[in-house]
């Protein structure tokens, strides 16, 4: 692993769900947050997130039911409203309004349906979108 990643970090996202972090840069510079797909983790962006040591708060975090982070056991607890809850919760938790957000697979779903609730309005929170050509660039690509 890059000496630059931290793990282990659990924040409370939504009370009694924790999601485990794995985090590089400075916390309160511009949030960037990774969500993996199924069935991974956060380790599927341990190459990815060292290029955002310089001027980012880089978090990729385990989501809901993934590797070191709470895993409820009803079903329903993994609905896609949930999930979104959890993913603005941890924004909120590391002190921020909104994020750059990468996501792919499963996590992409997440991201998409969370932008899309904020954008109707059906939910007070964050403004999240995927700046692809924004993450290119600050990855040097």
């Amino acid at each position: 692993m890059h000496p630059s990643i931290r793990t282990g970090r659990r924040v409370e996202v939504q009370p009694g769900i924790h999601l485990h972090c794995a985090e590089t840069g400075t916390p309160g510079a511009p949030l960037i947050v990774f969500l993996h797909g199924f069935p991974e983790f956060w380790g599927a962006w341990k190459d990815i997130l060292p290029r955002f040591a310089q001027g980012w708060h880089a978090v990729a975090p385990d989501m809901r039911g993934y590797n070191l982070s709470s895993k409820p056991a009803e079903v329903s607890d993994y609905r896609i409203d949930h999930l979104v809850a959890d993913i603005e919760g941890l924004i909120t938790a590391l002190g921020h309004q909104d994020c750059v957000l990468v996501a792919h697979d499963w996590g992409g779903a997440v991201g998409w349906a969370g932008h899309q609730q904020a954008a109707s309005g059906a939910q007070a929170g964050h403004s999240q979108c995927a700046a692809s050509g924004a993450v290119r660039a600050a990855a040097g690509q």
